[in-house]
């Protein structure tokens, strides 16, 4: 798995960035494009999904303000219930 090709799936800009937390970052993402393609994506959900599964846990949580897609997606790697909280 690429970093440029996950780069891309998120829609990733260079350049001189003020986040929220008052902390400044040279790229920005657009993380709701990121589950646009979701073929694309799979392979980071399994291996993310595959990492995670050392952890035991009943239940994969997101908020709704973007994760609560990838919990979705990692649990159906998972095979393990998902809320969005």
């Amino acid at each position: 798995m690429e970093l440029p090709q996950l780069t891309a799936l998120l829609a990733g800009r260079r350049g001189h960035f003020k986040t929220e937390s008052g902390y400044h970052s040279e790229w920005w993402f657009e993380l709701d494009r990121l589950f646009d393609d979701r073929v694309r994506l799979q392979p980071y959900v399994a291996e993310l999904a595959r990492r995670l599964a050392a952890f035991p846990a009943d239940v994969i949580c997101g908020p709704m303000t973007g994760c609560a897609k990838l919990a979705e997606l990692i649990e159906g790697e998972l095979g393990r219930g998902a809320r969005p909280v």
